[in-house]
Parts: structure tokens; C-alpha cells; sequence
């Protein structure tokens, strides 16, 4: 039977001699991290990424308690926060709740037992933000992968602009930090959600590069409106929402549309409007990676410059792919991470998948519901990134 864990609490105050008595009181409950200032307390913090909580004293040298507190905030959220001082300072405990989202608010000299109940309320609410957090993620990971896969089986073509598009942002995000990378992957995903409002007559023109008349290029332009409110009642999703709103926002601002401009402009907005437009590019113009750069480098004032650049990078970096023609029968064959190379249509002109969909579980099990038997227009082409184990593979 393996030892419980204990849960690990970080105590910061320059009276060395007082956090060395705490920690040997309290060591049989928890697992104890000393600091004697705020910088080191930060420094411990990013070595601690399991910490339930912070206790430190409102008055030390260089940085004072509600200020780190404030700052181990930003640098994770989830951490429990306890100030600790030596006089009872009204001022300094609504800065604290205010500044620093202080759990609570202890004075001096302070019992270990009282602290030890703390200890214990506070990492009962780290575990309870935790879970919480955990129940919401996946609720929201879930849904999300439920509205992609409804946007799949109702529209393929749009699903398969969806997934180039995304492909391409994720070129673009690839250095950030996850909180911001995964909004930005999820505004990606989700852009073209409120096509599913379309009729499906005007979702075909869209994706077929025909012209529209008037009236369905009004209800095309108000896409991003109804991608918005159909995501709003979904929580968490602030970020997102914001990306939505301005994916169509020229960097220089010449749309004449009210809203930021340049810099001030989301990052996550910049990203999917040039990710958007390269897709739309190579998608409807058949024109190469190499061109679809140089024509969006024309595009003066239309994107963040820094941002074409990087694309333009990355794509240089990217692995390479071999084509191969696969039977139907034999889909499960072909290792995830492969995309069909061209859309997958039966001879009466039924779309099954779209070109740029990646093979998924989800595509195996519903092109498993049509029979082998039935005749495509063509063979089915996939693209296989030659990292891939394609021993399964005929020859």
C-alpha cells in the first residue's frame, strides 16, 4: 500500500526561525516549501506545480504580501492564497481580497493549530476548484467535439475547410502557452459552426467557389453573428467569442468596421483571418503553399506582417507526405494523422468526406455504414505523412 500523498503549501516570510518551527509542526500534514521572500517564493512556485497553497506574511523586504499574493495569482490561479501579518490592518486585508483573491486573512502571532485548520480549509478548496475546473473542461471538450462532429456529418466540404484551416492555425500557435493556444485552436474549430444554418443549396455554392447572389452572400456575412450567439450560453468560452468577433478585422483597419486595430486586435483574431484566407486561397485558386504566401504578402495592410512571416516559416519546416490510393474496405488500414488527398464521392454523387478531413475514428465508423460495394467516382486518395507506420499498407 503506497504512502498518501501529502498536499504541499509554500510559506513565505523573511523570520527564517518561524518557518522552521511551522514546518516541523506541520510536516505530518503537509508536505512543506519555505521561502524567504517574494521572489524566491515565485521561483519555488514555478518548481511546484502541484502547490494547493500560499501562505505569506503582508510586511516583507522587496515585495509585500498582498503583492505576491497578486502575482501568484496570475502565475496560477488554482493556488490557494492565505496573507499572514503582524497587526490587524483593515486596509491591508480588503487589498488583499481585492488585489489577490485572498482565501483568507490570518494575524499575528498566529497558533499553529489555527493555521493548521486553515491549511486544511484551503486545500479543501484547491481540490474543490480543481475538480471543478476538471468536470468543466471535459464538459467543454465534449462539447465541442460534438458540435465539430455534427458540422462534419451535416456539411463534409465545410468540415473540410474547417480542418485545413485549423491545420494552418496551429502552425501559427504552436509557441504559445496553452491557456491562450487552446482558444484560439477552439475559435479555429468552431468558426463556421453557424453554417449549419445555411441552406444546404448555398452551402454548396459557398464551398464551390460559385458565385452567390445578394441574398445568400447577406446570410453568409452574418456567419460569425450566429456563430456567436449559437457559443454564447457555452462557458468559458469569453476568449473564443472575442477571436469570432473580430476574424474578419483588417490588421491597418481599412474594413472601415468599428473595433481595434493592429496590435489591438486579438491575437487569436489575426491568426484565424490569415489562416482563413490562405485556405480560402489554396482551396478555391488551386494555388501552392509558396503562392497562396505571396499573394496574402500583396494583401497590404490586411494582415500582421509578423504573422505571414512565421507562416511562411513554419510551412518551410513542415514534414513531408506520400499519396496513396487506399480501397474503401480498407480504411482502417490507414494510420490517424493521414487526410483525404481529394474528396471521396460515389458515382451518384454522393459526397461521403470531403478533400483536407482527417482520418479519424469518427470517419471510420460512418464510412464502415456504406457497403464496400458501392462505386466512388474515383479511388480513394489519402495523403500519409511518411513519419507514419504504414506497414499495414498494400504496396
Amino acid at each position: 500500500m503506497s504512502a498518501r500523498t501529502l498536499p504541499t503549501v509554500l510559506l513565505v516570510d523573511d523570520d527564517l526561525a518561524l518557518l522552521e518551527g511551522l514546518r516541523r509542526r506541520l510536516r505530518r500534514s503537509f508536505d512543506v516549501h519555505l521561502a524567504a521572500d517574494g521572489e524566491a517564493a515565485l521561483a519555488a512556485l514555478r518548481t511546484l506545480p502541484q502547490c494547493s497553497v500560499v501562505v505569506a506574511d503582508m510586511l516583507m523586504p522587496g515585495m509585500k504580501g498582498t503583492e505576491l499574493l497578486a502575482r501568484v495569482r496570475e502565475l496560477n490561479p488554482d493556488v490557494v492564497r492565505v496573507l499572514l501579518t503582524g497587526y490587524a490592518d483593515v486596509d491591508a486585508a480588503i487589498a488583499a481580497v481585492n488585489h489577490a483573491g485572498t482565501f483568507r486573512f490570518l494575524c499575528k502571532p498566529c497558533r499553529a493549530s489555527e493555521l493548521r485548520d486553515t491549511l486544511e480549509d484551503a486545500v479543501r478548496q484547491h481540490e474543490l476548484v480543481i475538480a471543478e475546473r476538471e468536470l468543466l473542461e471535459q464538459t467543454l471538450r465534449g462539447t465541442i467535439r460534438a458540435l465539430s462532429e455534427a458540422l462534419a456529418l451535416s456539411h463534409p466540404k465545410a468540415f473540410a475547410h474547417t480542418v485545413r484551416r485549423a491545420e494552418i492555425v496551429s502552425l501559427l500557435v504552436a509557441d504559445l502557452p496553452d491557456a491562450e493556444k487552446w482558444s484560439i485552436d477552439v475559435a479555429a474549430m468552431l468558426a463556421d459552426v453557424g453554417v449549419v444554418t445555411l441552406p444546404p443549396e448555398v452551402v454548396d455554392k459557398l464551398y464551390g467557389g460559385n458565385p452567390l447572389t445578394p441574398h445568400e452572400q447577406a446570410m453568409v456575412d452574418r456567419l460569425p453573428v450566429i456563430a456567436t450567439r449559437l457559443l454564447g450560453p457555452i462557458p468559458r468560452l469569453d476568449r473564443v467569442l472575442e477571436i469570432l468577433r473580430y476574424q474578419e478585422r483588417r490588421y491597418d483597419g481599412a474594413d472601415g468596421a468599428e473595433g481595434p486595430v493592429g496590435d489591438a486586435i486579438p491575437l487569436g483574431a489575426r491568426v484565424l483571418k490569415l489562416a482563413r484566407d490562405v485556405e480560402e486561397i489554396e482551396s478555391s485558386g488551386g494555388w501552392s503553399c509558396v503562392e497562396s504566401i505571396e499573394l496574402v504578402r500583396r494583401r497590404t495592410g490586411a494582415y500582421d506582417v509578423a504573422l505571414v512571416e512565421k507562416l511562411a516559416g513554419a510551412r518551410e519546416a513542415e514534414g513531408r507526405s506520400r499519396l496513396m490510393e487506399v480501397d474503401l474496405g480498407a480504411l482502417d488500414d490507414v494510420p490517424f494523422g493521414s487526410v483525404l488527398a481529394r474528396d471521396l464521392v460515389t458515382l451518384d454523387g454522393i459526397l461521403l468526406a470531403a478533400r483536407g478531413q482527417p482520418v479519424t475514428a469518427g470517419m471510420r465508423d460512418r464510412l464502415g455504414n456504406w457497403p464496400t460495394r458501392v462505386p466512388l467516382r474515383e479511388p480513394m486518395l489519402v495523403s500519409i505523412p511518411l513519419d507514419s507506420s504504414v506497414d499495414a499498407l498494400p504496396a
